[in-house]
């Protein structure tokens, strides 16, 4: 049994036998790599899809020769191949088409015109000043809240119009360090002294 392994350093890719399933968005991604998938799988599907072949289904099977009824075989190989790349909601769309170029042609229809018109509007967003730009308005940033102990209480002025302002008030106390004190004759000695500190505080 052969065991499956990737490569070392790579992901493993895609399945070279399943299409690539379409959802309904990035239409021109699939489109191209469906047309790819396609054309490697058996070239002559894609011609049947480019060209088309409606006058070979219009007969009935005794009536057909032998060219005509590979075609319709190819027909049906490439209308299969399309659907495997649908998924439910968008083969819903083209599930009464009777021919492999009619089912491409109606995919174009329904989502490149629908794609480029998203992508115009995107461009268009990306490119477009912003309103405050155009009309000179500003954006307007909201009231901040002040904690209330920072409130004047004695001001006369409204709180909305008038704020008042934190002071910061100098307090002493004494601490005791060591400090080097000048003793005579001209010598240094450690001693402990008490010194006033100031420390602030916002009142």
């Amino acid at each position: 049994m052969a065991s499956n392994q990737s490569f070392v350093g790579f992901e493993e890719g895609r399945s070279i036998t399943c299409p690539p399933l379409f959802k309904g968005d990035s239409y021109f991604q699939w489109c191209h790599q469906m047309e790819f998938f396609i054309k490697a799988l058996d070239f002559d599907l894609w011609e049947i899809i480019e060209e088309g072949f409606v006058e070979g289904l219009k007969k009935k099977k005794k009536n057909m020769s032998s060219k005509d009824m590979g075609k319709v075989k190819l027909n049906a190989k490439a209308m299969h191949t399309l659907l495997c790349g649908l998924n439910d909601d968008v083969s819903k769309n083209v599930s009464s088409c009777k021919s492999s170029k009619e089912m491409w042609e109606k995919l174009e229809k329904l989502y490149k015109k629908e794609e480029m018109k998203c992508a115009k509007v995107d461009d268009k967003s990306a490119h477009e000043e912003p309103e405050e730009a155009r009309t000179g308005t500003h954006f307007l940033l909201p009231k901040p809240k002040i904690p209330e102990k920072f409130l004047s209480s004695d001001t006369a002025l409204s709180t909305e119009t008038s704020l008042a302002v934190p002071v910061l008030q100098p307090s002493y106390r004494y601490e005791l360090q060591t400090v080097l004190v000048l003793q005579p004759p001209y010598r240094y000695e450690l001693q402990t002294v008490p010194v006033l500190q100031p420390t602030y505080l916002y009142t």
